[in-house]
């Protein structure tokens, strides 16, 4: 096997018998195809967050926000007093 990769010529022969028998159209499609399937099986192998963990914060549109949310926002972001260093 290292042999193959010596030679460039080698190489060359076998891109111009691949760019033959799939056509020049369908090489960048298969590349593209087969990096996704890496990029998903790469994902799939990580192990997975565990269930209990808490779901991260949701980002807001502020703009969005009616004044009584902002308010309650607002509010649950306040430290209270009983949290002195």
């Amino acid at each position: 096997m290292g042999r193959f990769f010596e030679n460039p010529v080698v190489l060359i022969v076998l891109l111009l018998v691949l760019v033959i028998v799939f056509g020049a159209n369908k090489l960048p499609v298969a590349a593209k195809s087969l990096g996704q399937s890496l990029r998903i099986f790469k994902n799939e192998m990580r192990p997975d967050e565990p269930k209990d963990a808490p779901a991260p914060a949701k980002a807001t549109n502020l703009a969005d926000e009616t004044p009584e949310e902002t308010v309650r926002r607002l509010q649950s972001d306040q430290p209270s007093g009983n949290d002195r260093i």
